[in-house]
């Protein structure tokens, strides 16, 4: 029996394809979510850190951001203590805030938009990081930085 190589883990693609202008928000995005898409995927596309690729997974940012944002403002009406059954307790959309906002921030660190994620980043001749600076996502790798 003869033994199959596998294939490697190391990434091919180094460079982020930049865009120069964003698609229309997706259909199944909340109204809040394609104003977020709109806002925050400009500002993406201007810093040159987002692909065609990854559509999929900022629309689930825009969407998880516009959760948040909702949420809160639900949790701002009560406050941040109601009574359930006659007991304090913390209020709901309160907890269900603090989930979407660290969907949120874990998704915004694979898509470059927090400052820790873009320190990551290396100069790109072409694209701009809002800063004067052109950015490309890398990743650590087992063997180094990709």
């Amino acid at each position: 029996m003869s033994k199959r190589k596998t294939p490697s883990k190391k990434s091919t693609n180094t460079a982020i394809v930049n865009l120069d202008k964003l698609d229309a928000p997706p259909a199944h995005l909340s109204d809040r979510a394609k104003a977020v898409w709109i806002e925050l995927g400009q500002r993406f596309v201007d810093a040159g850190i987002v692909a065609p690729q990854d559509a999929p997974a900022f629309s689930i940012l825009c969407q998880s951001y516009a959760a948040w944002s909702e949420l809160i403002e639900l949790a701002r009406a009560d406050g941040p203590v109601v009574r359930l059954n006659g007991v304090p307790s913390q209020n709901p959309f309160l907890m269900r805030a603090d989930k979407e906002a660290a969907r949120t921030v874990s998704l915004l660190r694979e898509c470059a938009g927090t400052p820790v994620s873009r320190a990551r980043a290396e100069p790109t001749p072409g694209a701009w990081d809002g800063f004067g600076h052109g950015l490309t996502v890398r990743r650590k790798t087992r063997d180094g930085w990709t």
